[in-house]
């Protein structure tokens, strides 16, 4: 009799774990399914490295523009990780990247812009001032169509081997009013980057998300090899075409 008990026992705990085993399984398909579906099944967090693949960027006259903005256009070119994505700009005039994505969630976002001298024609400290008063504008801009934006800093810094005038700043992203999902934080910098002469310049903005392990100040974007190498390579203006490492 006693052995029949442990038998029916035994029976029983078996039953029970092929129902749990079967419940789990199901349980991870389907998730799989929905982490499939958001992008969350990453086989890796991919990051630039040295060595690895790259496009070279070119701004060219043949990217379509209307009369206003082709009026404003200006040559630049730099390299960028071949793991990037490159989304065009409004009428070409606008270069806007994007990292790899990580957990469905955007990694780093890169921004490069034609811009105008406030005062046309400026030579010396009115051209420098030109250029602070370009930098205002941005960050003020920029600040005003982002949620909880905060200025670190704003004035003198380097973006590769070149000095611009910049700004540094972080912000939170809100998810827009019906969906589901956190607040990210991302952190950035601007740049002004004018060539020697000319009214034409271009802004540079980086951002780095807290999605990236990286990232937990805007400091860290200089080290980001990523973001290193469209710094170190970028070129603006005739006179610098044609040289540096974005031309080898």
């Amino acid at each position: 009799m006693a052995r029949r008990g442990m038998s029916k026992s035994r029976t029983t705990f078996y039953t029970g774990l092929v129902i749990i085993v079967t419940f789990g399984i199901t349980i991870y398909a389907q998730w799989n399914e929905i982490s499939d579906a958001f992008g969350w099944n990453e086989a890796e967090y991919v990051t630039y490295a040295e060595g690895d693949p790259v496009v070279h960027f070119v701004n060219s006259r043949d990217r379509p523009a209307s009369a206003q903005n082709a009026a404003r256009f200006i040559p630049f070119e730099f390299d960028y990780p071949a793991s990037w994505d490159d989304w065009p700009g409004r009428e070409g005039t606008t270069v806007f990247l994007t990292g790899p994505k990580y957990r469905g969630a955007d990694t780093r976002m890169l921004m490069i812009a034609p811009v105008m001298l406030t005062r046309p024609g400026a030579q010396g400290e009115q051209r420098r001032e030109s250029i602070r008063e370009v930098m205002d504008q941005i960050a003020t801009s920029f600040g005003g169509s982002s949620q909880d934006f905060q200025l670190l800093s704003s004035g003198p810094q380097m973006l590769g081997d070149r000095e611009t005038t910049g700004f540094r700043f972080a912000y939170l992203e809100r998810p827009d009013p019906g969906e589901g999902g956190d607040p990210m934080r991302l952190f950035g910098r601007g740049d002004i980057v004018f060539p020697a002469e000319g009214d034409l310049g271009i802004y540079v903005i980086a951002l780095g998300t807290e999605a990236a392990p990286e990232f937990f100040t805007s400091a860290d974007i200089d080290d980001d090899p990523g973001f290193t190498l469209v710094f170190d390579t970028l070129r603006i203006g005739e006179a610098e075409l044609g040289h540096g490492k974005a031309a080898e």
